[in-house]
């Protein structure tokens, strides 16, 4: 990734560079998940960064999991306005070709984010690190320095929960 020098002040290059190596992985994998396509996942991804360098002064001096909770959030709004503008520039002779489904996987995806959207934090956390980062209960456990029982619970319970608001109920 080529970041101008004018985004980012000297100091900031070595913690930017050092940030973007610790998660552009994961970011790529969730921007994916979303957008089922690598190119636009690559974009999403370089879009979130982009912004970050712009705005480096607000995560420079915060914890781990205050910039990982950031970079989610860049990274899933910039990969749902990928889907956005892909819903916007399709014309009707390509919405005619596309397989039947394809609009009920976006809503259900952008439903998904919705629900995921509304756990507290803390399920909301693990439910990401498992199913969007593949990390075990074991690993979650360790990464937010808690007990495995606590994380298996909020797991459990972030199923649930979504679950519950997919249902509608």
């Amino acid at each position: 990734m080529i970041i101008t020098m004018t985004d980012l002040k000297d100091n900031d290059i070595p913690a930017f560079s050092e940030l973007y190596r610790l998660h552009a992985g994961w970011m790529l994998r969730y921007a994916e998940s979303i957008l089922k396509n690598r190119q636009d996942a690559e974009d999403a991804v370089q879009e979130s960064f982009l912004y970050l360098a712009g705005h480096f002064h607000y995560v420079r001096d915060k914890d781990e999991k205050s910039v990982r909770s950031a970079l989610l959030v860049l990274t899933r709004s910039r990969s749902l306005n990928l889907l956005r503008g892909r819903r916007e520039h399709a014309d009707l002779e390509e919405a005619d070709v596309s397989c039947p489904g394809d609009e009920l996987r976006i809503l259900e995806g952008m439903a998904l984010e919705e629900a995921i959207a509304a756990l507290p934090p803390a399920q909301r956390d693990v439910f990401l690190l498992h199913a969007a980062d593949g990390y075990s209960l074991w690993e979650i456990a360790g990464l937010l320095h808690s007990r495995y029982g606590a994380v298996r619970k909020n797991w459990l319970r972030a199923r649930q929960n979504l679950k519950k608001y997919l249902d509608g109920e």
